[in-house]
């Protein structure tokens, strides 16, 4: 899933295939799924060590950064070189460069640094929330049951989606990742300051007063599974609730992506992507859990993510894959 996302978000940024889906050496597909656990490092150190000296964990995350540094510069001046052709852009980078030229004052570290973010939000978190679709429909074959009819439906003799407004139409499996991201947010915490004083009411009937520019944890999954009022039945897993028009994802209560000007400019990709994922692997492939590794647990680093989460995957034979029974395989 790591290696799916980095394809995918690595060539909407700047126009490059890592290929990491079929790459068996070594690259950024190994290394920069390090940085996260590394900045949650950083971030629980009691002091700042690196600063002072650095630990080999340290010198590969440099390293690393500087070879990402030097694919941006490249890809960057490719996209100067396009758009000064007239050509359209194609890529975030491309769609900088006039921007860039028209004195917006942005520099190149700044590039680097939406790029470097581009490429790690895209990659940890929606890999995380595709795995624990599967994981839920390996739980649930019922639901795995309705996702593979609605594809069947949707996609016809296609073996995937063929442009947006396809994967549009699938708003079961979209449920499905609404539902993954109530019950298991990758980001389950939340940090907020409200600047002027406020009055939350409580769901025991009291009140509680919180003067200006009170730090705030939202406990995200927490709340979520204890909200009966807008979630009955919190704790089961049940795509449907998105489905009956009380709970339009853009209203989301638990905000996975945030909300206001710092809201996450990928939700849209996440979720195409999961969307995706859930949809034609769920159609391809007869999913069920393993547990030899132990059970499924959530662990946290810079964002939450499934640990043990293995499956038996058993490929399907259906109308699309009949005359080549083995490409489902594939």
């Amino acid at each position: 899933m790591m290696r799916y996302t980095l394809d995918v978000t690595s060539g909407l940024a700047m126009g490059h295939d890592l290929n990491s889906l079929e790459s068996t050496g070594e690259g950024l597909h190994r290394r920069l799924p390090m940085l996260f656990p590394t900045f949650a490092r950083r971030i629980n150190s009691p002091f700042p060590y690196w600063r002072r000296f650095k630990l080999p964990q340290d010198h590969r995350l440099d390293a690393t950064v500087d070879e990402i540094k030097a694919l941006v510069k490249e890809h960057f001046a490719h996209a100067r070189t396009r758009v000064a052709a007239g050509e359209p852009p194609a890529n975030f980078l491309e769609a900088l460069v006039k921007p860039l030229e028209n004195e917006s004052g942005i520099t190149d570290e700044e590039v680097f640094g939406n790029v470097l973010t581009m490429l790690l939000a895209g990659e940890d978190t929606t890999s995380s929330t595709a795995a624990w679709a599967l994981h839920f429909l390996a739980e649930h074959p019922d639901i795995a049951a309705k996702v593979r009819a609605e594809a069947d439906e949707v996609l016809g003799d296609q073996r995937v989606p063929g442009d947006p407004a396809t994967i549009g139409r699938l708003r079961y499996a979209e449920a499905v990742v609404h539902e993954v991201l109530r019950l298991q947010p990758v980001a389950p915490m939340a940090g907020l300051q409200n600047l002027r004083d406020m009055t939350v009411a409580l769901s025991d009937g009291h009140e509680l007063f919180l003067p200006a520019n009170t730090p705030i944890v939202v406990l995200m999954s927490y709340g979520a599974r204890r909200d009966t009022t807008r979630f009955p039945d919190a704790d089961v897993f049940r795509p449907e609730r998105w489905l009956d028009g009380r709970l339009p994802a853009e209203a989301l209560p638990f905000a996975p992506f945030g909300s206001g000007p710092r809201f996450c400019p990928g939700r849209n990709l996440a979720l195409i992507e999961a969307a995706m994922v859930t949809s034609v692997l769920g159609r391809h492939f007869d999913l069920a859990g393993d547990r030899t590794a132990g059970m499924v647990r959530e662990r946290m680093s810079f964002s939450a993510y499934p640990v043990n989460l293995r499956l038996h995957v058993q490929a399907r034979r259906a109308a699309w894959n009949s005359a080549n029974p083995g490409s489902a395989v594939r």
